[in-house]
């Protein structure tokens, strides 16, 4: 398996070089403040509805049926709103998900320079999202997502589709889960003269649980994270179970200009699930925070 990844990488970084910087970047915007606060290293931990977002492999994890409702202050007053359903089956599971996200009040002048606008105007961005899940054997899980997106800056529109793919190993004689997603395969209409290259992803990640140590309340977790123009990243992160509803996190990431350091708390009871994720935003971007709420069925 570790030549196959190799190989996958080999390809991403010559593929990278090909493509120009991408359109659609609220694509990479991360959901879920659980994923936040533990850094975005999630693609192996991912095992709730989420996974529609993060590793779509991962609703096979899902034993009832799941609803997230997710809020994303982030930088320069830009809101984001996620909403995610899972339901579960003997078989295989399906997740539906919508991803919107308004960016107001953008300034239109002329050609010519002016202390006023023109006027303003709204960008938004649409992403409707249906996941499926299977298990191939009693370690691996595989899984797809085909997304319906949709674009519109100004009067200027454009659409298209993608698709994610992700893929979970969870030997059963070690405590460790695998997992591994491309994000965002396809392509857009014209936007204007031009039509706009999609944020493709790849990610590759681990997650721990050291019980042999007998310490199950802990969870560690990594991910390297490659996108298509030429960025690697490494995200790190911790979880940890402080009372049996409320669990801690902390995480980091690792070359990006205004962010790094990443924490937040969740709770957890019979039906309800709430997590909070904070991102501290450097050069002077203010702070990023990360809402969700879910309900199991």
């Amino acid at each position: 398996m570790a030549k196959y990844l190799l190989t996958i990488l080999l390809a991403l970084n010559i593929v990278s070089t090909a493509l120009s910087q991408s359109g659609l970047s609220f694509l990479k915007i991360g959901i879920g403040g659980r994923a936040s606060g533990m850094g975005e290293a999630f693609s192996a931990v991912v095992d709730d509805a989420t996974a529609t977002y993060w590793n779509p492999a991962g609703l096979m994890q899902l034993n009832q049926q799941q609803l997230f409702l997710i809020h994303n202050e982030w930088l320069e007053d830009v809101r984001s709103e996620f909403v995610t359903f899972a339901l579960p089956t003997k078989n295989y599971s399906i997740g539906f998900s919508l991803n919107s996200i308004n960016i107001g009040d953008i300034e239109l002048r002329g050609r010519q320079p002016s202390v006023d606008p023109i006027a303003t105007f709204t960008a938004h961005d649409l992403a409707l999202g249906l996941s499926y899940a299977r298990s191939i054997t009693t370690e691996w899980d595989v899984g797809v997502t085909i997304k319906y997106l949709f674009e519109k800056i100004y009067i200027e529109e454009s659409s298209g589709i993608a698709g994610d793919i992700g893929v979970q190993y969870h030997p059963a004689v070690i405590p460790i889960k695998f997992g591994m997603t491309l994000q965002n395969l396809g392509r857009m209409n014209k936007l204007g003269s031009e039509s706009p290259e999609l944020p493709r992803i790849f990610r590759l990640g681990l997650a721990f649980n050291p019980t042999i140590l007998q310490v199950d309340q802990l969870l560690f977790a990594g991910d390297f994270v490659h996108d298509f123009e030429g960025n690697s990243h490494f995200h790190v992160g911790t979880e940890y179970l402080l009372k049996d509803y409320l669990e801690v996190r902390l995480g980091y990431q690792t070359g990006y200009e205004i962010k790094s350091i990443q924490f937040g708390f969740g709770f957890r009871f019979d039906k309800i699930l709430m997590d909070y994720g904070y991102v501290p935003l450097q050069k002077n971007f203010g702070q990023g925070h990360r809402f969700s709420f879910g309900i199991n069925f």
